[in-house]
């Protein structure tokens, strides 16, 4: 059974917030104060987790009294990653800002004649991240380093159902609720810089840590199932493609 019930899950969160902060401070005060700058945009793909929404989709499904059909289950989709990175110790190492964003969902309908359901889940989370980079080898033309951030995610989820029966009656319902926390993210990169430019391949695993989806404005009112908290979970494999400009 699904239900939002209370939690005071919400006062460690505060405390998480403002540690988040001063790290970006800090690293925001060292990327005013650089003579070289690295900025960048990557783009790729990503894989999500969502197990606890995949068993909540189910659950919802089983309520159902007629026969639908899952048509999406939060599959692989775009990531977008801009960053600011701050080159030390002969570039070998770096630190920076970043800001991202990735979503996902899933769907179930059915529909005849005599008129259509359909249920969607919808996921957005959009990170700020600070950032760490050291070059591990170079070989030929091509660099090879690790590089990883620690990030305060801000998720947003929309429950739609519409039903319509006939050409007349329709029903529709939309819930939105919301999460935040922190994830990691250790990645590899392969880059081949050209002059000023550097093209990059990357690949790693996020891991989310973020708290269970609550309503917009009611933090305490959790979504429940079984008797649990649940939350969406953008843990997953990351490939991405990036493209840095060098300053300085």
């Amino acid at each position: 059974m699904n239900t939002l019930q209370t939690s005071t899950s919400g006062y460690a969160l505060d405390r998480f917030k403002l540690l988040a902060a001063a790290l970006f401070l800090t690293i925001g005060t060292v990327c005013s104060n650089a003579q070289f700058l690295e900025p960048s945009f990557s783009f790729g793909y990503g894989s999500f987790a969502m197990g606890d929404l995949k068993r909540f989709q189910d659950n919802i499904i089983e309520q159902v009294p007629f026969p639908v059909r899952i048509t999406d289950n939060f599959p692989m989709h775009v990531t977008y990653e801009a960053s600011i990175m701050v080159p030390f110790a002969q570039g070998r190492h770096k630190v920076g800002l970043s800001f991202g964003s990735m979503s996902t969902g899933s769907r179930a309908n059915v529909s005849d004649y005599s008129g259509s359901y359909t249920i969607d889940h919808l996921v957005k989370g959009t990170k700020i991240s600070t950032n760490y980079e050291v070059l591990m080898l170079k070989f030929s033309v091509f660099e090879l380093a690790f590089n990883g951030n620690l990030s305060y995610l801000k998720t947003t989820y929309q429950l739609q159902e519409d039903f319509v029966l006939g050409d007349q009656q329709r029903q529709e319902e939309v819930v939105d609720l919301a999460a935040s926390g922190f994830c990691i993210e250790p990645r590899f990169k392969l880059s081949i810089p050209i002059k000023r430019l550097v093209f990059s391949l990357q690949a790693g695993y996020m891991i989310d840590a973020s708290s269970p989806l609550h309503l917009k404005d009611d933090k305490d009112a959790e979504l429940q199932l079984d008797d649990e908290s649940i939350g969406a979970d953008f843990s997953g494999i990351r490939l991405n493609t990036v493209i840095a400009f060098r300053i300085g």
